[in-house]
């Protein structure tokens, strides 16, 4: 018991110093354990520094390479949008100027015969005759070739 009164009695008389001791030895214990954090990969196990770095390096290699692989995806996806709006804006151009040259041969025609037609209606007056004109002569021929059925049946049963 005389060792542990003189403990107490040191300790009494010298609290600072024996402060310090007891800060400096938890420091000591807390400078000694490995500092962890959770893993990338398995968020509920613990990695130190070492485990941590390995980790990193390794996902980021995985999304680097997958990154390259979108990217390249992209691209393809790219080259092909842009031979489609190319395609999409060639029949479009070939498409106006086939409406174009029968609008304005109508036009050309109407105006031959002396009917007045305003510029600015032209065109729209001229596209819908084109279009009502056109549907009328495939409406046309598709009549006559029922007729003809029709003819040519009711001879083979006469």
């Amino acid at each position: 018991m005389d060792v542990l009164h003189k403990t107490l009695n040191w300790i009494d008389h010298n609290r600072f110093k024996a402060a310090a001791v007891v800060l400096t030895l938890c420091l000591m214990v807390y400078a000694g354990c490995a500092v962890t954090t959770a893993s990338l990969q398995d968020p509920a196990r613990d990695v130190d520094v070492v485990a941590y770095s390995q980790e990193a390096a390794d996902l980021r290699a995985a999304l680097v390479s997958e990154a390259f692989e979108i990217n390249s995806r992209i691209d393809a996806f790219n080259t092909k949008e842009e031979l489609g709006y190319s395609d999409l804006q060639s029949k479009q151009a070939k498409k106006q100027a086939v409406i174009n040259m029968v609008s304005t041969g109508a036009l050309t025609a109407a105006r031959a015969a002396g009917v007045p037609i305003p510029d600015s209606a032209s065109k729209w007056i001229l596209g819908i005759v084109s279009v009502l004109g056109g549907v009328g002569t495939v409406a046309g021929y598709l009549d006559g070739r029922t007729k003809d059925k029709i003819i040519k049946n009711g001879k083979a049963n006469a």
